[in-house]
């Protein structure tokens, strides 16, 4: 039986779930009033789809879906990967690499990622990767800390300047917490991405008519 949806999930055994099922409820809650305007046949992709708990949350509420994930298991993320095997559902694509080797011929009426933009490389890159894999009027969704603010909610201190300089002060807080988490790589994978950056990207690169809601 695929475990496919929130309740049946809850009952797993693993290391780390509350954390994963919080995160996907939230996301959830959030793009819910998106899927549900999306007609018969849409296609959906989640980039970065961690534990694979969104997006069977979504091909179970949404079955006439055609739904698919991208999640490369990078560093500080290989412990999802276990989790991921677990509701595995075979109804769901879940491509093991980056999202730059995904097949370039589709197109999405709905592009979302969930806490995952902050840990890309390219962030700037990727936005133009999203734009040219919408179809018209498509949408991509964003959900992700604003470093505007300085704090870094992963390992919850308060930013000082930049990430050098925060690191400097907080190192043996940021190892120590990706040495329990089994993170390793977490500090590092993180881009310090601010919103301002962001919409002035879409204005420059003249793909804001196709990248509609950032939140």
């Amino acid at each position: 039986m695929a475990r496919d949806n929130f309740k049946e999930i809850e009952e797993l055994n693993s290391p780390k779930l509350n954390l994963w099922l919080s995160e996907a409820k939230f996301g959830y809650n959030v793009i819910k009033d998106r899927l549900d305007l999306l007609q018969k046949g849409s296609k959906v992709l989640e980039i970065g789809s961690g534990s694979g708990i969104l997006i069977s949350k979504i091909s179970h509420s949404h079955k006439n879906f055609k739904v698919e994930g991208i999640e490369p298991y990078s560093n500080g993320f290989k412990s999802l990967k276990e989790l991921s095997a677990i509701i595995k559902n075979n109804k769901i694509k879940i491509h093991n690499s980056s999202y730059s080797k995904h097949n370039k011929n589709t197109k999405f009426d709905l592009i979302f990622c969930v806490n995952v933009f902050e840990h890309v490389k390219s962030w700037k890159h990727l936005l133009k990767w999203v734009s040219k894999r919408l179809k018209n009027n498509g949408e991509f969704v964003v959900l992700c800390p604003n470093y505007a603010f300085p704090y870094e909610s992963h390992f919850h201190i308060p930013i000082f300047i930049n990430k050098e300089i925060t690191y400097f002060f907080f190192k043996n807080k940021i190892n120590a917490y990706e040495f329990q988490q089994n993170s390793k790589g977490l500090w590092n994978s993180l881009n310090y991405v601010k919103k301002n950056r962001f919409l002035n990207l879409l204005k420059k690169e003249k793909i804001y008519d196709l990248i509609l809601k950032i939140i």
